[in-house]
């Protein structure tokens, strides 16, 4: 399913997952060019059980529900918008199963912090960090892709040993302090 719009999931009854968008099917490809915002009463159900859907954002991710609004578990999330692109939570830090940075242009900043559980993929494009708005890439997780092309701008936290897939010179190019960094 390909929408050129923004989903925006509210609901009028304060009981939980009252608003929401299920994608059960297995490889059921999502894609949505605009914004994907999910407000109370709102859920996002990306985990077809446990082995996830492809979903694509062209826009902004917004959770203003709160840490149990997105279910992705086994889901890898694409940010693969031509211009800038944000990820904002209601104060908390949003997790994610799989997320792949390939934007043709602009960032993606992160306006609050993320973990990773799975993978964290850098074909294209910059992810903006900061101290407080950090990615963490929980114990076990990964990533690969990291060149001048596609890097981590700013702190990250790598919980655990698995770094070996990371291109370390252009990562330690751009922030030598990193923990994991070789």
């Amino acid at each position: 399913m390909t929408s050129q719009g923004s989903l925006v999931l509210t609901g009028t009854d304060p009981s939980p997952q009252r608003a929401f968008f299920r994608s059960d099917r297995t490889n059921n490809y999502v894609s949505f060019v605009g914004n994907v915002t999910i407000n109370t009463p709102g859920f996002l159900d990306l985990s077809n059980g446990v082995s996830g859907s492809p979903f694509h954002l062209g826009g902004n991710f917004a959770n203003n529900a709160s840490i149990n609004a997105l279910e992705e578990i086994g889901s890898t999330i694409t940010f693969d918008g031509t211009g800038s692109q944000a990820i904002n939570t209601a104060g908390f830090t949003e997790d994610f199963a799989y997320i792949t940075l390939s934007k043709p242009s602009g960032d993606l900043t992160l306006n609050a912090p993320i973990n990773v559980r799975g993978t964290f993929i850098m074909t294209t494009g910059r992810l903006m960090t900061t101290s407080t708005n950090i990615l963490t890439l929980l114990n076990g997780a990964g990533y690969s892709g990291a060149s001048d092309n596609s890097f981590v701008h700013g702190p990250m936290i790598n919980i655990g040993p698995d770094v070996r897939s990371c291109n370390s010179r252009s990562a330690k190019a751009h922030d030598p302090s990193v923990p994991g960094f070789p």
